[in-house]
């Protein structure tokens, strides 16, 4: 379902002058600045203890990444009927576009923030509907299954995404070894689906419900 929400993702490379921008603890994992309509600015770091490039020759040398440099992720979101533009609009709109848009609809806030906006690099800023699923009782087990999005997707609001989706794969490649060691394959299937409905859509609950109180997303149907 549409959660009404509307983000922004960009870039802000870190270089000595952008450095200064962001408080120290904006180096942490992420951190939100939320203002008047419960319009936001999210801001994550990603740095790499190793150029991603070098790192793929070392592990992976067939594997070809191109060269990138430290980082801060820089996002703006806001309700779809907060924005001047609709949706169409804003797929069609340059990252510079984009950029203008967002300063004039955080005018009135601390120029910390507007100056992080000004720094977003416009090749890198790109527009995004904000989706989640919602939840759903087991299904029949069969040889083919779901994991990750492909089955909870989530709003961003509650951060673990990712994460619920890596928990998905360790409690599925169990499952796969003990049908490897002769349980059978839609048992051991069954198995998982049954763990990963219940854990992965308290997760799409948490995240809607964090997202409906400090974002304004839609909640998720109560039934």
């Amino acid at each position: 379902m549409d959660t009404r929400l509307r983000q922004l993702y960009g870039k802000v490379l870190l270089t000595k002058e952008t450095r200064a921008l962001f408080p120290p603890e904006m180096f942490a994992v992420f951190t939100p600045v939320i203002g008047p309509a419960k319009q936001f600015v999210g801001v994550a770091p990603v740095e790499f203890p190793e150029p991603p490039r070098m790192a793929a020759r070392r592990l992976a040398p067939t594997a070809a990444l191109n060269d990138t440099a430290d980082y801060m992720t820089v996002s703006f979101g806001s309700r779809r009927e907060l924005l001047p533009f609709g949706d169409a609009q804003l797929q069609a709109m340059t990252g510079a576009e984009l950029r203008s848009m967002t300063l004039r609809l955080i005018e009135p806030w601390h120029p910390d923030v507007r100056r992080i906006i000004e720094h977003w690099l416009p090749e890198s800023v790109f527009p995004l509907t904000l989706r989640t699923s919602v939840p759903v009782p087991t299904w029949r087990p069969t040889r083919i299954t779901l994991l990750g999005d492909a089955v909870h997707a989530m709003s961003p609001a509650g951060g673990i995404g990712a994460n619920t989706a890596l928990r998905d794969a360790g409690i599925l490649a169990a499952a796969l070894e003990r049908s490897a060691d002769g349980r059978p394959l839609v048992e051991t299937v069954a198995a998982y689906e049954s763990a990963m409905t219940g854990y992965g859509f308290d997760a799409v609950r948490l995240s809607a419900d964090n997202g409906q109180r400090m974002l304004g997303q839609d909640p998720l149907p109560t039934s």
